[in-house]
């Protein structure tokens, strides 16, 4: 009997350990395969950093003189959401917030004056002048979630 409950144990084991490593190997085969479908991707807007991936931009750092840059980004805030899915101006009123007023949009403009001056391939100094208009509302702090509650200095 004892020999029986030995085996019984060694199987149970065994299939264990096959499903470990079933899930294992499962779990490699996806990681390989999303690293080798991944695609370039820039890692941050121009309104973060001043990375670029066009050829041109790279190449003008090794040409003496003056080198003006004007970029404008835009983002527009326009989507209510709660966790990771999107909510209705009438479900957002009735998220408990404490008193501080429920978010109803942001816009948002990024102006970047760049500066860049090179004298050798070696040497180069660059300037960035950021400039953000950003227009905000919110539905206050007693909102329906159509019609804009009361608000108090907490809303600015």
């Amino acid at each position: 009997m004892r020999a029986k409950n030995i085996s019984v144990l060694r199987v149970i084991r065994e299939k264990f350990m096959r499903q470990v490593l079933h899930g294992a190997a499962v779990l490699s085969l996806a990681v390989i395969i999303g690293l080798m479908t991944s695609v370039d991707a820039g890692a941050c807007a121009s309104c973060g950093c001043t990375l670029s991936q066009d050829w041109e931009n790279q190449q003008f750092a090794y040409t003496p003189g003056i080198r003006l840059d004007f970029r404008w980004d835009f983002l527009n805030q326009d989507q209510l959401r709660s966790g990771t899915g999107t909510i209705s101006p009438v479900a957002a009123s009735k998220i408990v917030n404490f008193g501080a007023p429920h978010e109803q949009y942001t816009i948002n403009n990024y102006y970047t004056l760049g500066i860049d001056y090179s004298k050798t391939p070696d040497w180069g100094v660059n300037i960035q002048i950021p400039f953000i208009d950003r227009n905000h509302s919110t539905l206050g702090t007693a909102s329906n979630g159509i019609i804009p509650g009361s608000c108090n200095l907490q809303c600015f």
